[in-house]
Formats: C-alpha cells, sequence, structure tokens
C-alpha cells in the first residue's frame, strides 16, 4: 500500500472520530485538548514529520485513550522506522475491533509492511557432474606364431628329402637303363661295364631314397609339432584352425 494510500486511511480514521455526533451517531468523540494534538498530529503527518506527528498523536491518546488514535499513532511510528512499535500499536488497534473491515484490512497491511522481506530462495544446487567412464584399456594383441608350414627347420629338411628321394628315384631308373644296356651289349667288358653302372647306380640310388624318406619324414614331424601346439589356445581348449597339409 502506497504512503498516500496509508495516510487517506488515517485520515478518515481521523475524521470519524472528529465528525459530529449527529453525522455519526456511532463515533467517540475525543476531548478537546485529544482533539487538538490530533490535528496536529495529522498535519505534521502530512508534512512528512513522522517523529513530530507520533509525538501529538501519542499526547492526544494520553489525554483520551480512544483506540482509533492507535491506527494513525501506528503510521506514524512506522514511516519513522519504528516498526517494532508499530505493530505493537496495530496489534492493539485490531484488539479493540474496529466497527469496519476496511479499517481491519488497514491495520493488518500496516503490520505486514513492517515485516522483513524475505530473502530469495537460495539458488538450486548445480547439478551432480555427469560421471564418465574411460574406455577399457584393450591391449595389443600377441603376434601371431609363425604358421606350421612356415617353419624353416622343417622346409629344409622336408625340401633336401625330397631332392634326395628324387635323384634317388632317377639313378634307380638310371640303373634299370644300364641294365637293360647290358643285356644288349656285344662285348663280355660292355656287359661288365652296364652291369657294374648299374649296381653303382642301384646303391646310390636307394642310399639317397632312404636317406631323403628320412629328411622328408623329420620335416614332416616338426610340421606335425607345430601344428599341433597351434590347435591349442592358451586356456587349453582347442582351437579349429582348418586346412591340410
Amino acid at each position: 500500500m502506497t504512503r498516500a494510500l496509508w495516510f487517506s486511511v488515517a485520515v478518515s480514521v481521523a475524521v470519524s472520530v472528529s465528525a459530529p455526533v449527529a453525522a455519526h451517531a456511532d463515533a467517540p468523540t475525543l476531548a478537546p485538548d485529544a482533539q487538538a494534538h490530533m490535528t496536529a498530529g495529522l498535519a505534521k503527518y502530512d508534512a512528512g514529520d513522522y517523529d513530530a506527528a507520533s509525538a501529538e498523536l501519542e499526547a492526544a491518546y494520553a489525554i483520551d485513550p480512544n483506540p482509533v488514535l492507535l491506527y494513525a499513532w501506528a503510521q506514524s511510528e512506522r514511516e519513522a522506522a519504528r516498526c517494532d512499535h508499530a505493530v505493537e500499536l496495530y496489534t492493539r488497534y485490531l484488539d479493540s475491533k474496529p466497527a469496519s473491515q476496511a479499517q481491519v484490512d488497514a491495520a493488518t497491511h500496516g503490520v505486514a509492511a513492517c515485516q522483513p522481506a524475505k530473502p530469495p530462495p537460495p539458488p538450486p544446487p548445480p547439478p551432480p557432474p555427469i560421471a564418465t567412464t574411460a574406455p577399457p584399456v584393450i591391449a595389443p594383441a600377441p603376434p601371431a606364431a609363425p604358421m606350421w608350414y612356415r617353419d624353416v627347420t622343417a622346409d629344409a629338411l622336408a625340401g633336401t628329402g625330397a631332392a634326395a628321394m628324387i635323384a634317388g628315384g632317377v639313378l634307380l631308373i638310371a640303373a634299370h637303363g644300364a641294365v637293360s644296356d647290358a643285356q644288349s651289349a656285344t662285348t663280355l667288358d660292355g656287359v661288365h661295364a652296364h652291369l657294374d653302372s648299374a649296381t653303382t647306380d642301384r646303391r646310390a640310388g636307394a642310399v639317397l631314397l632312404i636317406a631323403g624318406a628320412a629328411l622328408a619324414g623329420g620335416g614332416a614331424l616338426l610340421w606335425l609339432r607345430h601344428h599341433h601346439v597351434e590347435t591349442v589356445s592358451t586356456d587349453g581348449h582347442a582351437v579349429a584352425l582348418g586346412g591340410h597339409f
């Protein structure tokens, strides 16, 4: 409520007190000295001298303790920034049971105007930080072991053994040819020469075949060992690789 409205209510209360009894049969009449102090107090209130207005209205109430003076006195105390005393005067005025609801509302608003303003509500707390999880660290895969068919030693043994077996086969074929040549020779020396050559080739071929087979077998054994190792995982479960050798 604005200061002008508060003052107008105070004036209306004062007028209701000072009006002739013929006009307001229910309005109380103040003692002359009290009426004089009230009139002076309202003039001081209108001039903005609230301390002097409060003093005049207090003097009027001391002479004639009429409850209607309490409201104007409370208004002066509130404007003079003495809210504790103003609330006390407003409460005493309300306890006197004012005649109209407008006067009750005016006093109630005066009490509310003296209450300290409520502080604004505190700002809401910031939202909790969003938890972030670091991506899992993936260990690099260990380098793959060479496949069984890439074993250099096994490959060398198998290759050498195959070559020896081929050479042994060639010598055996040559020995067979030498025997045929001996059978068709026209002289005894020629027969002996071809037979000797056939014997030599046959022996050498047999040796190469046996050695080649042994070498190739050793390479195959190494291949089999690597193939078996590669089909077993680190946790002991077989892993199918497929393929043939």
